[in-house]
């Protein structure tokens, strides 16, 4: 294959994860509740065409479920000022994201 080949090939992988890339930009935006009603059909529609974006959605669903609990602070022990969650926390979150 030639260097042009090659690179035209690379740049078509380029374009498509950008595509891909800016469809996972979206559902982040569905779910932290910015997408607006035409872009959420928009999104119900791509994903009901390609399950692995639903797939994508649960995951980042439960991500930022799991986040948003961390973050919380009546779950931190402030040690200095090095926090930590506590032991019965962490397995929680540990037993969440397995």
């Amino acid at each position: 294959m030639s260097a042009e080949k090659s690179n035209d090939s690379n740049s078509e992988r380029d374009e498509q994860m950008s595509a891909r890339e800016q469809m996972e930009v979206r559902l982040i935006a569905l779910l932290l509740g910015e997408a607006s009603d035409f872009e959420k059909a928009e999104l119900e529609d791509a994903m009901a065409r390609d399950p692995a974006l639903r797939k994508f959605l649960a995951r980042m669903e439960n991500t930022i479920g799991v986040v948003r609990e961390v973050a919380d602070p009546e779950h931190v022990q402030a040690r200095e000022s090095n926090p930590r969650l506590s032991p019965k926390r962490r397995e929680e979150l540990i037993r969440k994201v397995q």
